[in-house]
């Protein structure tokens, strides 16, 4: 395997895991121990509005996990594209033909 060939294909798996990261769900627990859901890390799916809580933690909570979320997948996405279009930048070795 050429280096550009494994640089692709680690590309390519460093940004799948990125953006699935980023639409797995996110939750914050209440004081009572019940799960919330707040999401992805999109907003998308949120259950904040949905539940009737009367605190008003619970939207700031989600907030900040799905802040969190988005702090670290999009580096792993974003380093991903990043080997990928490295891959597909590198110049082919001169003595290939393919």
């Amino acid at each position: 395997m050429t280096p550009r060939l494994v640089a692709g294909l680690v590309g390519v798996a460093f940004a799948l895991a990125g953006l699935a990261i980023l639409l797995l769900p996110v939750a914050v627990s209440s004081a009572e121990g019940a799960a919330l859901s707040c999401g992805n890390a999109f907003g998308w799916g949120s259950q904040e509005r949905a539940t009737g809580v009367a605190s008003v933690r619970f939207p700031g909570q989600c907030a900040q996990a799905r802040d969190t979320r988005r702090t670290w997948a999009l580096p792993v996405a974003g380093f991903g594209a990043l080997l990928l279009v490295g891959a597909v930048a590198l110049p082919r070795p001169a003595g290939r033909h393919s």
